[in-house]
């Protein structure tokens, strides 16, 4: 294949925001090697799509993005990146939409594979975890502190697609930080695949600390990204009540289930009562703190009490926002020889009901901030106002001009939309 130099380059991800996170670095990295981004999927000389395998529908989700970007621009380079390249290289080289699939290894050397026109070849070891360049324009900014897992729950493939524990080490998290904050930026997100588990690989400590550690510094507002249950130990809990509003008071949590027995046999921990109880210590101090679930259901030990069990925990603890994922067997995971033997139309009524209960539960938590100051870090600009997200993770929506990523003070008196707005 002939170089390719100046392509314009389109991008899709697909998953999580440590997903986004790797998209928005390569795409910074491709920028300073020559090639711009495309934002018209349809004028692209290549597309990257950054894929996710924590589900069979984000499977599914991954080819028809891949046939899609390749039907609307047929002669651009289509090139396959991200979790499910590392779990389905060869099924995914046997699609006739896919022209390169470059696996984590491999990445370090695409820019110059791009200039050579050759497909970057060999396994490349994924080495420490380093500092990534943050592309302007964001509202907020994103840390990637943390990636890799070394759980291994029974239903997951996470651990093969994303390798072992890695941990930014502690000097560069707090340049890190320093960096963005001096590139004027109101809110730092720390991202990590197990964010709880930084600092385990390296002895550098606990969450936890290292929060105290940052708060030493003149930060703009911290955030946390999706952490596991029994990350919220004792410690952090307590440097979350320390820090007050300096982090974002919610935490979204990738529970999936409330029912001990369940956890047991995903391999995860079962102390359901301890979460509870820290939520709780949380809510004492701030009433109004946000909280968010993963939840799975339909799990092979899933039966029907242990279902309600789930829907006890998010009754009892009132998260305002929910995703709710129907089990799916993964080849490679501990629980894939168990089979599926719950019914899918089973499964489909079990998400259906969480995602009403959670529905219900988030109008009832966006009227209790009716009348209450908020402030939002801007995203979105809209005719007459503008809408960003509290520290809470609730959108809300304010009147007059504002500045992207600038910090905005808004009182809602009213819900549209399951938004709030003045």
């Amino acid at each position: 294949m002939a170089p390719l130099a100046g392509l314009r380059i389109a991008y899709t991800t697909i998953g999580c925001k440590l997903n986004q996170a790797d998209t928005d670095g390569l795409r910074h990295a491709l920028e300073r090697w020559g090639h711009p981004t495309c934002d018209d999927p349809q004028a692209c000389d290549a597309h990257i799509i950054n894929t996710c395998t924590v589900t069979a529908r984000a499977d599914r989700d991954c080819r028809r993005a891949i046939r899609r970007a390749k039907r609307y621009a047929p002669s651009a380079l289509i090139v396959v990146v991200g979790c499910l390249a590392e779990t389905d290289e060869p099924a995914l080289r046997a699609m006739p939409e896919v022209d390169w699939v470059v696996r984590r290894g491999r990445l370090n050397g695409l820019a110059a594979a791009l200039e050579s026109g050759e497909e970057p070849r060999g396994d490349g070891e994924v080495g420490r975890l380093a500092p990534r360049p943050l592309p302007p324009g964001r509202a907020r900014a994103q840390l990637v502190i943390q990636d890799g897992c070394d759980r291994f729950c029974s239903y997951c493939k996470v651990p093969l697609a994303r390798g072992r524990q890695r941990s930014l080490p502690l000097a560069d998290v707090v340049a890190g930080c320093r960096a963005l904050a001096e590139e004027g930026y109101r809110e730092i997100v720390l991202v990590g695949c197990n964010l709880g588990a930084w600092g385990e690989d390296s002895g550098e400590g606990a969450l936890g600390r290292l929060l105290g550690r940052l708060l030493a510094e003149d930060l703009p507002r911290l955030r946390l990204s999706s952490i596991e249950p029994d990350s919220l130990t004792d410690e952090l809990t307590a440097a979350l009540l320390a820090a007050g509003d300096r982090v974002c008071p919610a935490l979204h949590i990738a529970q999936q289930s409330g029912s001990p027995a369940v956890l047991r046999a995903m391999g995860r921990s079962p102390d359901v009562e301890g979460l509870e109880r820290r939520l709780a210590t949380l809510r004492a101090a701030m009433p109004l703190y946000g909280v968010g679930y993963d939840l799975l259901v339909g799990f092979p030990d899933e039966g029907s009490e242990a279902f309600e069990e789930t829907v006890g925990l998010v009754e009892r603890t009132r998260p305002s926002n929910l995703h709710v994922f129907p089990y799916s067997p993964r080849e490679g995971a501990a629980a894939w020889e168990r089979g599926d033997p719950i019914p899918a139309a089973e499964k489909k009524r079990r998400v259906a009901r969480l995602i009403a209960l959670g529905d219900r539960l988030r109008a009832e938590i966006l009227e209790g901030h009716v009348g209450r100051r908020v402030e939002v870090v801007v995203d979105r600009l809209e005719a007459g106002g503008f809408s960003g997200l509290t520290g809470e993770y609730l959108r809300a929506r304010g009147e007059g001009e504002a500045r992207l990523g600038e910090l905005v003070s808004v009182t809602p008196h009213r819900v549209i939309d399951g938004e709030l707005a003045e």
